[in-house]
């Protein structure tokens, strides 16, 4: 039965969580901006979050480091896709300045207000600013690709940076035959 009058502690910053800014899961009370990855940093609600051992994860994170292993769970393929991820945290596209007391956009540099704000690739961004930097496309948070400090639709990212055949064409989910120019088959003897 709960206690009426008295607010319930946050576990991972350890300050009082007021109703406007509850988030219930795990049998404990978070802040919403405290409901975080511990590997990714990516926020989450009571639908995503993850535990394991007192730690909370997204479903990817929890599922790279604790799913199951072998062929076609945790394959070289499959997490080639997220190595930023174990990488140092990028650096910001341009200095970082507080003098305003807000968190500033990674892009534009302005105060970005909660109502406003994306947080992905460990920086925070406004909705409007949060888009591919080559073909302008808005996106979502966890649909983006980084490359130098740069977010990407994943489209934009396979074309620019992702990996070549033999014959220098981009190899993607709609190229599943061999070109003629680069089919290298060894002979079966």
């Amino acid at each position: 039965m709960p206690t009426f009058g008295v607010s319930p502690t946050c576990p991972v910053c350890q300050q009082k969580v007021y109703f406007a800014e509850e988030v219930k899961c795990l049998n404990n009370s978070y802040h919403k901006l405290c409901l975080k990855c511990s590997s990714c940093s990516k926020t989450l609600d009571s639908s995503t979050v993850n535990d394991h051992n007192g730690s909370i994860y997204c479903r990817v994170c929890y599922g790279k480091n604790f799913g199951p292993k072998g062929y076609g769970y945790a394959s070289e393929a499959s997490s080639r896709s997220n190595r930023h991820l174990l990488e140092e945290p990028p650096s910001p596209l341009y200095p970082p300045n507080s003098a305003a007391g807000g968190e500033k956009c990674s892009r534009c540099q302005s105060t970005v207000y909660f109502n406003e704000r994306v947080q992905a690739s460990g920086r925070v961004f406004h909705r409007s600013c949060f888009k591919c930097a080559d073909c302008g496309k808005p996106l979502e948070a966890g649909g983006e690709s980084e490359h130098k400090g740069e977010v990407y639709c994943r489209g934009c990212y396979a074309r620019s940076y992702g990996t070549k055949g033999f014959c220098g064409w981009q190899l993607n989910a709609r190229v599943l035959s061999w070109f003629e120019t680069c089919a290298q088959t060894p002979k079966i003897q």
